[in-house]
């Protein structure tokens, strides 16, 4: 059996708007259709060869609106709650220490 190797395909530059005619956009979808069959097939083909299919990453946030907007709805400003304001203290016993307490010096 012989070794099957992925050839990276070539990038395409970017295109002006004056080069923007009907057929170019038209190749352009025909390629960019291309491109996520082939890519569903490989995740198909891995599938069936009991492999992980390729995973779908989400861009990052960062890269996202910069706006410096909160999202609606989200409380931005988190404060760090007592954890022991609302325990009842029903009885307080004093307890001596073993031994004895130290003479200060």
């Amino acid at each position: 059996m012989g070794s099957t190797t992925h050839h990276k395909l070539p990038v395409i530059p970017e295109i002006t708007a004056d080069q923007m005619t009907p057929t170019v956009v038209m190749l352009l979808e025909l390629c960019h259709k291309q491109q996520e069959q082939i890519q569903a097939l490989r995740d198909e083909l891995a599938r069936l060869k009991g492999q992980k299919p390729k995973p779908v990453i989400k861009p990052s946030v960062l890269e996202g609106d910069r706006a410096g907007k909160p999202k609606e709805g989200v409380l931005m400003l988190r404060t760090k709650r007592s954890k022991t304001a609302s325990i009842e203290i029903h009885e307080s016993i004093d307890v001596p220490p073993k031994g004895g307490v130290p003479p200060n010096e």
